[in-house]
């Protein structure tokens, strides 16, 4: 089976605007700091993620003194801010973390199995994570997404769940596009 990834995209967004707009609506009031797609590419998974300004600045208190509980080796590798954004950007972790979510291998998009998809085209997972940040980035564009109360440091991210740090995530949307939104970390 062949997957047309562009009206995938398409679904993608249509999927956000719709979701994002029904939880502003059932959740008046808040002001955010970050909105992610917590995605999968292997599964075909994504879960829509908002992060609030206070459980984030909690948070992020909480990862800055757990920096100093950390290894040496570990300091060499990240220094304490970068750390503190590490471990306060991941969407999976926030407070309206997978407010809405869609499986479009469980839900039939991809046929009757995604395991024939991945035995035809090994870079399938790749492809759809490119898919889904694409997504992302046309999202941004959307009237929906401008109806979302920020702070003025808000920021995007795409992660998937095989991403190994947020700095990775970051760093591959920043290479599809030059947005500031997806600019987490200063260096």
């Amino acid at each position: 089976m062949e997957v047309n990834y562009i009206e995938l995209k398409k679904k993608i967004v249509e999927f956000a605007k719709i979701e994002v707009l029904n939880f502003l609506k059932q959740n008046p009031g808040n002001t955010y700091k970050a909105f992610g797609f917590d995605v999968s590419g292997f599964y075909g998974t994504i879960n829509l993620c908002l992060e609030t300004e206070e459980h984030f600045r909690s948070a992020f208190e909480k990862a800055l003194k757990n920096y100093d509980n950390i290894s040496s080796l570990a300091k060499k590798l990240m220094n304490r801010e970068d750390n503190a954004l590490n471990n306060t950007y991941i969407p999976a972790e926030w407070s309206n973390a997978d407010f809405a979510s869609e499986n479009y291998a469980e839900n039939g998009y991809f046929g009757e199995s995604k395991y024939e998809i991945l035995m035809e085209d090994e870079d399938w997972s790749y492809k759809l994570l490119n898919t889904f940040s694409q997504a992302l980035i046309e999202f941004l564009d959307t009237e929906e997404y401008h109806l979302i109360p920020k702070t003025r440091d808000f920021k995007v991210i795409c992660m998937d769940f095989d991403e190994v740090n947020v700095r990775e995530s970051a760093e591959r949307m920043l290479v599809i596009s030059s947005n500031p939104v997806f600019k987490i970390f200063n260096n």
